[in-house]
């Protein structure tokens, strides 16, 4: 068993262990979007950004795919990760500016308008959809294409495909 402070908190758990889910069982309350307990870590989002200390070095990480290897003190909500969530929030905010839970999400943690151009898309390119079709329903139909701004879901060259069984995930 490893020791972790998690916001003055002691915290005993087992080596290899995800933080997001330690903390989460410990009644911390991180936000994500593209986590799932039941797919592969992802992290695309970035929404689950904490700050994590070792040997006196600090630097902020994704605790949904970050493994538990050793002694550790985590901040959840030091200034520096509020900072980068709300940015965070600003940019998903101005990407998909009519997105219910976005915006919800985005006034919970005070953000109230994005200082960027609004692209009016549907999807954060989280990935959820992708990994659920390849890993919980098999039929990987889809797929990222592109890179960088045109990057989007989309079946293998934009073709219809007979692999999509349309279970909307």
């Amino acid at each position: 068993m490893i020791k972790i402070n998690v916001d003055g908190k002691s915290i005993e758990v087992e080596k290899g262990r995800i933080l997001l889910e330690v903390l989460e069982e410990n009644g911390f309350t991180i936000p994500t979007l593209c986590y799932h307990k039941d797919l592969s870590s992802y992290g695309s989002c970035r929404l689950c950004t904490v700050e994590v200390i070792k040997n006196g070095s600090s630097k902020f990480v994704t605790s949904c795919n970050y493994p538990i290897k050793g002694e550790m003190v985590v901040k959840t909500n030091s200034d520096e990760v509020m900072k980068i969530r709300k940015m965070l929030l600003e940019l998903m905010l101005a990407r998909c500016p009519n997105v219910k839970y976005i915006r919800e999400l985005a006034k919970k943690m005070g953000v109230e308008k994005t200082r960027f151009p609004l692209q009016n898309e549907n999807c954060l390119l989280c990935g959820l959809c992708v990994r659920v079709c390849n890993e919980i329903v098999g039929a990987h139909a889809i797929n990222f294409s592109d890179r960088g701004l045109d990057k989007k879901v989309s079946t293998f060259f934009n073709m219809e495909t007979d692999l999509c069984i349309n279970c909307n995930e």
